[in-house]
């Protein structure tokens, strides 16, 4: 049985606000719009995550859109189970499954694994010549910003154009831009917090941005990113370690304080020496970083003290303990591309 579905045309899911379309989908859904060249298209990605519908909500505009594009576009609606887990938009993972955007491997062996590399054989059959995953976030004081996995100048001429930020991830995460980045131009899009109408706004925009940069739509644009920040450094909270709030009294070396605006400093750059929480030492993280660091390389524990150890940029830091131990945080550092 095909693990994923395929779709011609708008008419399946036009006219329905998003969770009735939501409904009409049992599995990951590739739908194909007709543009006047059929020779040459784009894909956009959207819910590969359960709780971050804004991508779909743009999607659903634009099937919604008398506007005829000059080439062929490809959705692909991806975690629909996930989505659908009561109440809708609420997991990011069907819970007790992998996280579908870290089972895009070559060497497929899961179920899950085996859907993505049906979906990306099926895609590298397609005239593809660029690829927008959107996505949204859990932690509330970040900005949206552009994700990439390689650095050559298509893709980073792509970015250019889509947010002021641009991140380099080249973690070996197993994400779908990973896969499909190693033949066209492919970006992440965060953007806004899950779930919220500043993001469904932003997801619109940068939708259309993405098709005016491909020729979808016809028009100029500016260049917009002035950061770039890769060396990505992976992290996460030790298992056995409880997140607790920061005034809580005692120290146990089972327990991890951070301090209580956390989030605020996503995407700000850190000076050596600043302080991020409270732990016994620095067990209460770990790391599988591809480049052979360790935690003490970026971070230090001095009389209980967590401290920032050289200049980094954090992104994902929440308070959320879930998310510290299953998708953890980045360091990064500044560069010019």
């Amino acid at each position: 049985m095909q693990r994923f579905e395929y779709r011609e045309g708008r008419q399946s899911l036009k006219g329905l606000p998003d969770r009735a379309a939501l409904s009409h989908l049992d599995k990951p859904t590739v739908i194909r719009i007709p543009g006047r060249d059929a020779t040459d298209a784009v894909l956009v990605s959207a819910l590969i995550h359960g709780t971050e519908p804004a991508g779909f909500r743009a999607m659903l505009h634009e099937i919604n859109s008398p506007t005829r594009y000059a080439i062929d576009v490809y959705y692909l609606v991806g975690n629909v189970e996930a989505a659908k887990k009561a109440p809708y938009y609420s997991n990011r993972s069907v819970p007790g499954a992998q996280d579908f955007n870290r089972v895009w491997t070559r060497t497929p062996k899961t179920e899950l694994e085996q859907t993505a590399a049906e979906i990306a054989a099926f895609l590298s059959t397609l005239p593809l010549r660029a690829c927008l995953d959107i996505h949204s976030f859990t932690a509330r004081h970040m900005g949206p910003h552009g994700i990439i996995s390689g650095t050559d100048q298509k893709t980073i001429a792509l970015a250019r154009k889509l947010a002021t930020k641009t991140f380099v991830s080249d973690a070996g995460l197993g994400t779908l831009i990973e896969r499909v980045g190693q033949t066209m131009p492919s970006v992440i899009l965060e953007v806004g917090p899950n779930n919220t109408n500043e993001a469904d706004i932003y997801a619109l925009r940068v939708l259309q941005v993405f098709f005016r940069a491909c020729g979808v739509y016809p028009g100029e644009l500016p260049d917009v990113c002035t950061r770039w920040y890769n060396k990505m450094m992976p992290v996460k909270v030790a298992p056995d370690v409880e997140l607790i709030a920061e005034d809580r009294r005692g120290l146990r070396s089972s327990w991890l304080r951070l301090r209580h605006d956390i989030e605020q400093l996503n995407h700000v750059q850190l000076h050596p020496g600043m302080y991020l929480g409270k732990a016994a030492s620095l067990d209460a993280f770990f790391t599988t970083d591809p480049r052979g660091r360790s935690i003490e390389d970026f971070l230090e524990c001095r009389g209980g003290r967590i401290l920032t150890r050289k200049a980094v940029v954090p992104s994902f830091l929440s308070k959320d303990e879930k998310i510290m131990k299953s998708c953890g945080f980045y360091f990064f550092e500044e560069f010019t591309p």
